[in-house]
């Protein structure tokens, strides 16, 4: 992932964790995958946590670009 691609990937992440009280400590969006380090309340499951990230992060990422879905269509974004 690269260009706005990367960067609405970024915006995304930022935005689920915030929405579910995690902090993001580390974070690199690289060419074919995403490290993270994320801080999370002890309510909340670091399997929910991931669940959500992918989750909603692959429908709006197929939604918005044209291009990604054609790519990964009948297969999934991460």
């Amino acid at each position: 992932m690269v260009g706005l691609v990367a960067e609405r990937v970024r915006e995304l992440i930022r935005q689920i964790c915030k929405e579910h009280e995690g902090e993001i400590v580390k974070g690199q969006v690289s060419r074919d995958h995403v490290h993270l380090f994320v801080s999370i309340p002890p309510h909340l499951a670091i399997s929910k946590l991931v669940q959500y990230l992918k989750g909603k992060s692959s429908y709006k990422m197929l939604q918005e670009n044209k291009q990604l879905a054609r790519k990964f269509w009948g297969r999934h974004l991460w």
